[in-house]
């Protein structure tokens, strides 16, 4: 039987860094061939190829592993909406890579009061503000489309990230606000360039883009629903490509209430 790895005080921070990884990237892999049942310690261990002490020892026991794989959840969802946004600035350039945050573990009460960040406006690897009035209505249409597609790309980690998949998993207050501050922000962002130059009109941007989001996020949902069920002939989701022609209609009629 091959050897496995067993964590220990003498493992440099390169190999600590690569043995977290590896544990998530095996959590989210059970995650999603064998569902959230089966986010076991032991079994996670065994899909990374590494011990269970392995877990304990980097993320305090299971509660901290889930957290780990659910603030990963919203850092590939920030790396999407990133994309996206560098895809229609108005300068031609794109964000900066982002170093994703290490994540939170139950074990480290340093390290969580640090992911207590306030929900604020990202740094330059996030939303910038336009100088220019080029149509809000494509670039938020681009973060809607980027928050589908990464939805319909990982629907059992999404699930995690925005429902309560595993009863007794419940991410703590500071968490939950870091993970909204690493994501909300790009939408909140847009609507405020979009109201500076007259193409929008709110007077509150930040309750907007909730709005604003609870109709995305909600779309999004009810699509996923049906793409776990039968098909259904004849109905508006019948076809897959009808999906994303319905959301941009959605969303459409949404922005066109706030011109």
């Amino acid at each position: 039987m091959a050897a496995r790895d067993v964590s220990t005080p003498k493992e440099t921070p390169a190999a600590v860094a690569d043995l977290r990884r590896r544990l998530v990237e095996a959590s989210q892999r059970v995650l999603r061939e064998h569902g959230p049942a089966e986010l076991t310690v032991r079994r996670v261990a065994e899909a990374a190829g590494s011990s269970t002490m392995g877990i304990y020892t980097h993320f305090g026991g299971r509660g901290g592993m889930l957290e780990a794989v659910y603030l990963d959840g919203f850092e590939q969802l920030r790396a999407a909406l990133t994309h996206a946004a560098g895809d229609h600035r108005d300068d031609g350039t794109t964000p900066a890579d982002l170093t994703p945050a290490e994540p939170t573990t139950a074990s480290d009460p340093a390290r969580r009061a640090s992911a207590a960040d306030p929900v604020r406006r990202p740094s330059a690897s996030g939303p910038v503000r336009r100088t220019s009035a080029t149509d809000p209505a494509r670039r938020i249409t681009a973060l809607a489309l980027a928050y589908r597609g990464f939805a319909l790309r990982n629907p059992p980690l999404y699930a995690l990230m925005f429902e309560r998949p595993i009863p007794d998993f419940d991410p703590p207050p500071e968490l939950r606000l870091r993970a909204i501050g690493m994501t909300f922000p790009f939408l909140v962002t847009e609507i405020e360039n979009a109201v500076t130059h007259g193409t929008l009109r709110t007077p509150d941007p930040r309750r907007t883009g909730y709005l604003l989001w609870t109709a995305i996020h909600g779309m999004v949902s009810i699509e996923l629903t049906h793409t776990t069920r039968g098909s259904l002939p004849g109905w508006l989701l019948g076809a897959p490509e009808a999906g994303e022609h319905l959301f941009t209609d959605g969303l459409s009629l949404l922005l066109s209430g706030l011109r």
